[in-house]
């Protein structure tokens, strides 16, 4: 794959390798920095709220923008992907607007906290919810879903990828189930867009939220949301919309009904040049990169007998994230020890999926978690595997 990472690592005493990109990808492309760029320099008028040209020109790149992103996404109509702060801001339009008291939603264990605080809180306000235990074998999820079915099930809440365990829940099937009792479906494919390809309007899916910043590879502070029918849902935000002014009523239309106030112009920029760098790669290049890397860290980590890996389901179907602990060493000492001998970044604790831990039985303390991106390298691998099997 491609590589630009010596430019962003240029002036450290130690070189660094960053093995936490489930967290957020790092180094960015040449594509997102240099779309920043021109972002700032040519398009500073705020899109929607001005006839000059300027302002209208911001905002034609702003449509623009959006109709190459949802392009990449299989999304259509364009303008039914909406942009926010993060996949945690579309999670709470969803959740937080589509259920009335006294309905039921199914949840996963593999949740982030992005949807389990938001269905945390949905119980205090009424709605009733179960959670699918995850066993990683397609059809025992697929049964543990349907047993799981009332008469007021509204919507099923999944988890795409797990950033804990990697696992890739059956999320077609999961929707097919789900039309067959006339349920809603909403994803959380932060982990899995700019990894995965997948046909979003095909699909039959209802909503799904994005992180921008993981592997679509913009910045921090943009997200995306796909909503299929606005009907559906409320707008979590009212405010400016740059039309329909005199209205008092938040305008429950798309797009710009949901994305009241300024929105985050250099992010969406940054999010434009992820894509087009991987448009560029494709994902497919993209995706062996990765799994290749997993697949070498695995199997070395396999030789160290006192490393212990979580792993749900097939291997073949999982994202590059690897969860693990060493007997006797809790989360956090081994990645200080980590960056203390080779400079290498990992996440250590829950990573912010309590709901994950409790499926692979880590809640106590979490794991050390591993996730590689498309500039990483074997060589990184290798190193990291060189200082995991000195710890013991």
């Amino acid at each position: 794959m491609t590589t630009t990472s010596s430019i962003y690592r240029q002036n450290s005493t130690k070189t660094m390798i960053y093995f936490d990109n489930a967290a957020t990808s790092y180094p960015k492309p040449e594509e997102a920095q240099a779309e920043v760029i021109n972002v700032m320099k040519h398009f500073g008028g705020n899109p929607g709220r001005g006839g000059y040209a300027f302002a209208k020109e911001t905002s034609q790149y702003m449509d623009n923008a959006r109709k190459e992103i949802a392009d990449f996404l299989a999304v259509n109509p364009y303008k039914n992907l909406l942009f926010t702060s993060g996949a945690t801001e579309g999670a709470n339009v969803v959740l937080k607007s589509c259920l009335k008291r006294g309905e039921h939603l199914i949840y996963t264990g593999a949740e982030h906290n992005a949807t389990g605080r938001p269905v945390k809180w949905l119980e205090s306000a009424g709605i009733e919810t179960s959670k699918v235990p995850i066993s990683g074998e397609k059809e025992t999820d697929l049964k543990a879903f349907e047993a799981l079915i009332r008469n007021n099930t509204r919507l099923f809440v999944v988890n795409h990828g797990s950033n804990v365990f990697g696992y890739v829940q059956p999320l077609p099937e999961i929707i097919a189930l789900a039309k067959r009792y006339g349920i809603l479906v909403f994803a959380d494919m932060a982990q899995t867009a700019g990894f995965l390809d997948f046909d979003v309007a095909a699909s039959g899916l209802d909503f799904a939220c994005f992180a921008g910043h993981k592997s679509l590879m913009g910045y921090g502070g943009i997200g995306l949301l796909y909503v299929r029918d606005p009907i559906l849902i409320r707008p979590l935000i009212h405010g400016g919309t740059g039309s329909m002014s005199r209205l008092l009523n938040q305008p429950v239309v798309l797009p710009s009904g949901f994305e009241a106030g300024t929105r985050n112009l250099i992010g969406v920029g940054s999010l434009l040049g992820g894509v087009r760098y991987l448009k560029k790669q494709t994902l497919a290049a993209v995706r062996e990169h990765e799994r290749a890397l997993t697949k070498r860290f695995l199997a070395g980590l396999r030789e160290l007998p006192q490393v212990m890996i979580y792993e749900v389901g097939k291997e073949k179907t999982r994202l590059p994230v690897v969860s693990l602990n060493i007997r006797d060493y809790a989360p956090g000492d081994v990645a200080a020890l980590l960056e203390e001998k080779a400079n290498i970044c990992v996440r250590a604790g829950l990573h912010c999926a309590p709901l994950a831990h409790e499926t692979i039985g880590t809640s106590a303390a979490g794991t050390v978690r591993f996730s590689f991106g498309v500039f990483n390298s074997e060589a990184e691998v290798d190193v990291a595997l060189s200082v995991l099997s000195v710890i013991k």
